[in-house]
């Protein structure tokens, strides 16, 4: 029978207790201390052939590990054939989908192109991340989530998992289990490998340059292995698969019953069939206010102001569809480039005491997009009642005018429906897709010794480790919405005849050109540099941790000898997002989105027992 207790204190909050209670047969182990996520570290006896297993620091063998355990060796891994351990991990069973990886974050601009993995679908922030026993360094601020494109696959001698039972061990962030990533070291030679890829479809290539390097050193006593790599993972985009072209959706899905109410151009009932965005290029434009497709104005291609009837995609009246596709712009796999450096080294003073150093570098570059912003009026005008642009107001010289900027004939339709603006809703084309653009920077270091108590037998290790995740993202394709509202507010230019210019004084003096939302194309070059504001974020995540372990034999029992591990860690993480002052306050046209920084610290440690009584 296992009996394990916990409490912890962290950052000096009051201690908290809690039990669990697992029935096994064969042994009586008892686990109590001031601790809920011990580390583990990995070492080797091969002459009784026990390891300490992810999971306890008691040694023994995977056979009687005291929880269920997955081990995936550097074969196994590279059976798998992918450039990012992530990817390789998530085709497990094991493993749910996770919040990130490449192919499901187009849509998150902060964390678009992340690795994480997630055990048993229970969150990434429940999966506690270790790199041969100790912790890594979070990848996504504010949480204990590890971006795995910073750690090098070539480097990776296996790979311990634990699905169950963890968080007795490691605490809340294991509750979903852990993943115990083990170094390679002892690598003697000169390994250098190259590797090509391509989808069935002749794109998303990828390709894998690395260099691994190791030697003994003072008459085998010390041992270096450096790696050297480069990947590059092309993107897949929507638009490049034939299923993805288009925006599409079945009739089914939109609760249509009767086959004949659907006029799609000749679309069979159940069959998919194109269903563009109404937020096209070109603008939508209602001048009665009802919000109702059926009452806009739009614009063909060759310039032409039509009454605009949304289509969807389908062919009607003999008219080309004026719906937009955004299938063009989206990515189904983001583009991710990586530069890795990595080392593993240890030195051994004598037999009984070892010195190790681990070291890693990574920088990763990725570059997420979406289909131009699409802008309705009322996100830049919410004081008068149509969320339009403004029809008529006083101008420069009080004299009461109709906005010159509105085509006349729209013009005309709003004032005699009484409206005081005209709504209308468009693709910002001109302004371009919206990008994020991330290069995040990852750096580490574990340092310590380890040994043995040559009295006891007692093994013993303490250990240093400092993790930094940087990232700088850019995120162009956004605009100004202050900006635009000043750009669309507008008066005859008196000093120059013919032209117009911003009503608002200041705002010309800060630049400020009139934008013509009315048609294709129509928003200058100049109007542009006045309206778009990208995004930008810079965040850092620093870890610190202290730890020290103590494990052995105390004495002998008839079946078997009464075993132990002690040790204590001290833990410090923080986090810091900020954001740039327009997202901060919701502006930029995207979801506001305040700056962020935080921190604690965790004192802790921990006893286990292992007393086999049968």
């Amino acid at each position: 029978m296992n009996l394990f207790w916990n409490a912890s204190r962290n950052g000096g909050s009051f201690p908290a207790l809690s039990g669990l209670l697992r029935l096994g047969m064969g042994s009586l182990a008892l686990a109590a201390g001031f601790a809920t996520a011990p580390a583990l570290a990995q070492e080797e006896e091969t002459l009784i052939e026990e390891v300490v297993v992810t999971g306890s620091r008691i040694v023994r063998s995977n056979l009687t590990s005291p929880t269920p355990l997955q081990v995936l060796s550097s074969d196994d891994i590279d059976l798998g054939a992918e450039v990012n351990i992530g990817e390789f991990l998530n085709q497990l069973p094991a493993l749910g989908v996770p919040t990130f990886n490449r192919t499901n974050s187009n849509f998150d601009i902060n964390n678009s192109g992340v690795v994480n993995i997630d055990l048993r679908n229970l969150g990434i922030s429940r999966t506690l991340t270790l790199v041969n026993g100790r912790r890594f360094v979070a990848g996504v601020p504010g949480t204990s989530a590890v971006d795995l494109n910073a750690i090098p696959t070539a480097m990776i001698e296996r790979v311990e998992i634990i699905s169950g039972g963890a968080a007795a061990v490691y605490g809340s962030d294991a509750v979903s289990g852990v993943v115990n990533l083990i170094l390679k070291e002892d690598f003697e030679g000169v390994d250098i490998s190259t590797r090509f890829e391509q989808t069935d479809e002749s794109d998303g290539d990828e390709y894998d340059l690395g260099v691994l390097i190791g030697s003994n050193f003072a008459d085998g006593r010390g041992n270096s292995t450096v790696y050297f790599g480069y990947t590059e993972q092309k993107g897949v985009f929507s638009r490049d698969r034939k299923r993805t072209e288009l925006d599409a959706v079945s009739p089914i899905a939109l609760g249509v019953t009767d086959p004949a109410s659907i006029d799609r151009g000749g679309a069979v009932f159940g069959q998919i069939f194109p269903f563009f965005s109404s937020f096209p290029p070109q603008g939508r434009f209602d001048v009665n206010g009802t919000g109702s497709s059926g009452d806009d104005y739009t614009f063909l291609p060759d310039g032409t102001l039509v009454d605009s009837f949304f289509t969807n995609g389908s062919e009607a009246a003999g008219r080309a569809p004026d719906g937009f596709n955004r299938m063009a712009f989206r990515t189904i796999a983001i583009p991710t480039e990586r530069y890795l450096l990595a080392t593993n080294t240890h030195y051994d003073f004598n037999d009984n005491l070892t010195m190790f150093l681990e070291g890693t570098y990574t920088s990763t570059e990725t570059d997420a997009a979406l289909e131009p912003f699409p802008l309705a009026s009322d996100d830049l005008f919410q004081t008068n009642q149509t969320g339009g642009i403004p029809l008529q107001y006083e101008d420069s010289t009080g004299t009461l005018i109709t906005n010159p900027l509105i085509p006349q004939v729209i013009a005309d339709a709003a004032l005699a429906n009484g409206v005081d603006g005209v709504f209308f809703t468009r693709r910002l084309a001109e302004v371009g897709a919206r990008e994020q653009l991330n290069e995040r920077q990852t750096f580490r270091i574990a340092t310590g010794f380890e040994g043995t108590i040559e009295q006891t037998g007692w093994n013993w290790d303490i250990s240093y480790v400092y993790g930094q995740t940087t990232q700088s993202q850019i995120a162009p394709g956004r605009v100004d919405i202050t900006s635009f509202g000043q750009a669309l507010i507008t008066e005859n230019d008196p000093d120059n005849p013919g032209s117009l210019r911003c009503l608002d004084a200041e705002a010309r003096a800060n630049g400020c050109v009139p934008a013509n939302v009315f048609g294709f194309n129509s928003i200058s070059p100049e109007a542009l540099d006045f309206i778009s504001a990208a995004q930008s974020r810079n965040a850092k995540i620093e870890q610190t941790v202290w730890q020290a372990n103590l494990t052995g034999d105390i004495i002998e029992m008839p079946a078997g000898p009464l075993q132990f591990a002690v040790g204590a860690e001290y833990r410090e993480e923080k986090s810091d997002a900020r954001n740039d002052a327009l997202t901060v306050r919701g502006l930029n046209s995207s979801n506001q989105n305040p700056s962020i920084a935080g921190k604690f610290d965790v004192t802790e440690g921990y006893l286990e027992l292992n007393a086999p009584i049968l």
